[in-house]
């Protein structure tokens, strides 16, 4: 996948935050979407089950605190490691934080070009 349009990053950023990913794993998942880039979005040992992927940084923790903090983040009803789909109308509690990540993906996806 390409991603130049601002506003399918967008869309990927704010599933990630509605789901209450850390702000580091949705940068490094979108980016990593990007075929340009040289970030690995392949799923990581012991997480196939929640359709998460952590980022580097993150893998250093222990999973018990990791879930535990994306459930607390969590905006969606159903406990993480469900995979459930997200609520669009939660866009606008989290619209700065998805706008800043979206701008520091952009920023980072356009070194690769």
């Amino acid at each position: 996948m390409q991603l130049d349009n601002k506003f399918q990053v967008q869309k990927f950023v704010c599933i990630g935050r509605n789901f209450g990913y850390p702000s580091c794993c949705i940068k490094d998942f979108v980016i990593g979407m990007d075929w340009r880039t040289d970030i690995d979005v392949s799923p990581v040992a012991g997480w196939e089950e929640t359709c998460f992927i952590p980022c580097v940084k993150c893998r250093e923790n222990p999973k018990t605190e990791l879930i535990q903090m994306i459930s607390n983040r969590r905006n969606v009803v159903d406990a993480f490691p469900s995979s459930a789909k997200g609520d669009s109308t939660l866009y606008d509690s989290i619209k700065d934080e998805v706008l800043e990540i979206v701008d520091e993906c952009m920023s980072v996806i356009a070194r690769f070009k």
